[in-house]
C-alpha cells in the first residue's frame, strides 16, 4: 500500500505541474487566492460520511452526493472538498499529498484537483 500511496502521490504532482501550467497559460493570476475543488470517488455509503468527516477536520469545506450509474448494483458517490489557497507548486503539492492520503484511509480514491482561472 505504502508504494501504491507513493505512486499515486508521484502521478498528482505531475499533474499538478500541468495544472498549474495551463492556469498561467490562461493568466490567473496565482499570485492570489483560489477556491480549490478537490474530487474524490468514493463506493460505499459509509464511507462517504467518514471521508467528508477526515476532510472537514483537515480544514476542508467537504460534501458528497450519489453519482449516477447505468449499472443498477454499483453505487458511487463523489465527494467535491473545497479549500481557498494560493496555488504555488509547494502548497498544491501539500495538499494533493495529503488529500491522496486521507482517500486512502477513509476508503476513497483520489481524483484531481480544479479552479477557475482569477485575473
Amino acid at each position: 500500500m505504502m508504494d501504491d500511496l507513493k505512486t499515486q502521490k508521484s502521478e498528482q504532482r505531475r499533474f499538478n505541474r500541468v495544472t498549474l501550467k495551463v492556469l498561467k497559460q490562461n493568466r490567473s493570476s496565482l499570485s492570489k487566492a483560489h477556491v480549490i475543488t478537490n474530487v474524490f470517488y468514493v463506493f460505499r455509503k459509509e464511507d462517504v460520511e467518514r471521508l467528508i468527516g477526515a476532510l472537514a477536520e483537515s480544514g476542508y469545506n467537504a460534501q458528497g452526493d450519489p453519482v449516477e450509474s447505468t449499472a443498477k448494483s454499483a453505487e458511487q458517490w463523489i465527494v467535491e472538498a473545497q479549500a481557498s489557497l494560493v496555488p504555488k507548486l509547494a502548497q498544491v503539492d501539500c495538499m494533493t499529498d495529503e488529500c491522496v492520503e486521507i482517500a486512502a484511509l477513509h476508503g476513497g480514491e483520489y481524483d484531481g484537483w480544479y479552479t477557475e482561472v482569477i485575473e
